[in-house]
């Protein structure tokens, strides 16, 4: 498997690549098909003063997507945390695997909206855009969870609509089905 890395602001050291590379063959032996496997290194100021190294580890196979996210001040602990923890879901993903069969979805969006500090305006900082397979509710809830996120936009064969699924506070999912006025 072929790790691309990319940075912002943090240098690749020899040992932070041989760290991503060792992880990433035992990755390899764990996944069947990986289309695309990325780690992102970017370093952030807190407000305490400190910076924090944020790893970010996305694996794309061929109908599912895993991501981790990891921060620390080391950068090589933040990418050996992201990817021991994406080493968990690959193995949590094909065990659930071998109790099922089904479609899987391939990628997932995240919006992000933070407020904008000089004024209380909303910023929209990140979009992303993502090809959507069909899937049933059932699936969409299964690909949330290996992203380890709340909600999962999909397209379901059900309804034949873009569906939204997403955890509610007390455990149990909600299914949001839109209708033209």
């Amino acid at each position: 498997m072929e790790l691309q890395i990319r940075t912002n602001d943090v240098n690749v050291t020899e040992l932070l690549q041989a760290t991503a590379d060792r992880h990433a063959l035992r990755l390899d032996r764990l996944v069947d098909r990986v289309v695309e496997a990325k780690l992102e290194l970017r370093r952030q100021s807190q407000r305490n003063g400190g910076e924090v190294t944020i790893a970010q580890v996305t694996l794309h196979t061929g109908r599912t997507t895993l991501r981790a996210e990891e921060r620390d001040a080391d950068p090589i602990r933040a990418v050996d945390s992201a990817m021991d923890k994406l080493e968990r879901q690959v193995r949590k993903h094909h065990e659930r695997k071998s109790d099922r069969h089904g479609r899987r979805a391939t990628q997932q969006t995240v919006l992000e909206v933070t407020p904008d500090e000089t004024d209380d305006e909303v910023q929209l900082v990140r979009t992303k855009r993502f090809p959507v397979k069909p899937m049933d509710a059932e699936e969409a809830i299964e690909q949330m969870e290996l992203l380890g996120h709340d909600f999962f936009l999909f397209q379901n064969v059900d309804v034949r609509a873009i569906t939204l699924v997403y955890r509610r506070r007390d455990g149990s999912f909600g299914l949001l089905i839109p209708e033209a006025l």
